[in-house]
């Protein structure tokens, strides 16, 4: 029994406990016909919640990417479970005293001008992972655990509509963390997350002639299919971000007959995958047709056949 629950927390049938808040609160342990005493627990407030991040990752809002990552420490030596844990006693943490309840995380766009809120484009949530590593002979300790609070950062999968206005976007993003129970910002560390934004296009589809071309931007271009050429780009003038690549029918006649040909556009960093299909125009129709790419960051264009 605990004399006060909102500084300390535990599970009475494991007897793992998880610390709530600053302040003192006293243990009582009764085994009746065996023992009986108490212990008072001092909990000092954290002085500082440090964050870090894998240095190989990055933040990026494609659909379906993969969930960001801030681990967060509040100990000292990056420690936040002291002792060591069974099995049983880390599936009531993980079950019962959900330590992540305490950590509140956020997020915000470091560019002050961008009037898009980092709330709408990315979900953010607190988590407690329990990590372990074997220890010693399995009968006396089955395993050694260490906690680790996460501030996990996923895409919302309703900003599709925003891609267009971040693809241009020049931004990173701050994550930071907060204690439910200290209300005091000061020393409050925000770190900054490199974000890489996903490109945008403006058309799924481009209809060619043997007198049309389209066009792109690209850091390399390759070709496998013998009719269509990628070529020669160029930068506009009216919107920045955007670039232009030309694309022609060098072969109209084995073009009609191929199966569909698609553009396949992708980003190396982002693994972001975008494809356009390209069909012949219809001879019956007049007047000439130019297709138009548009794209916004840095991209590799593969031509291939379905």
């Amino acid at each position: 029994m605990i004399s006060t629950n909102n500084i300390i927390q535990t599970d009475t049938v494991t007897g793992v406990g998880v610390a709530r808040s600053p302040g003192t609160a006293t243990i009582f342990h009764d085994i009746p016909g065996v023992v009986k005493t108490f212990r008072e627990v001092v909990v000092n407030a954290s002085s500082r919640l440090t964050l870090s991040y894998d240095l190989k990752t990055y933040l990026t809002n494609i659909p379906n990417a993969t969930v960001f990552k801030l681990f967060i420490s509040t100990g000292r030596n990056d420690v936040n479970l002291k002792g060591s844990c069974t099995p049983s006693q880390a599936s009531a943490v993980a079950k019962v005293l959900l330590p992540e309840t305490l950590i509140l995380c956020h997020v915000q766009f470091s560019n002050t001008l961008l009037d898009i809120p980092a709330s709408k484009v990315f979900h953010i949530h607190s988590e407690f992972s329990m990590e372990r590593e074997p220890l010693g002979p399995p009968v006396v300790f089955p395993f050694l655990f260490s906690g680790v609070y996460v501030c996990l950062i996923k895409v919302r999968q309703k900003s599709e509509e925003l891609r267009e206005v971040l693809s241009g976007a020049d931004t990173s993003v701050y994550g930071w963390a907060t204690l439910v129970s200290e209300r005091n910002k000061n020393g409050m560390q925000r770190i900054l997350v490199p974000f890489i934004p996903g490109f945008y296009m403006n058309q799924s589809e481009l209809v060619l002639s043997h007198k049309d071309t389209g066009e792109l931007r690209v850091l390399g271009v390759f070709s496998s299919a013998p009719f269509l050429v990628v070529s020669g780009y160029r930068h506009s003038t009216l919107m920045p971000g955007l670039v232009i690549y030309l694309i022609r029918v060098v072969n109209f006649t084995a073009f009609q007959m191929s199966p569909p040909v698609f553009i396949n556009v992708s980003c190396a960093l982002t693994s972001q995958q975008e494809a356009v299909v390209v069909r012949a125009k219809d001879v019956s129709g007049s007047g000439e047709h130019w297709g138009l790419f548009l794209f916004f960051s840095n991209l590799f264009i593969y031509l291939f056949k379905h």
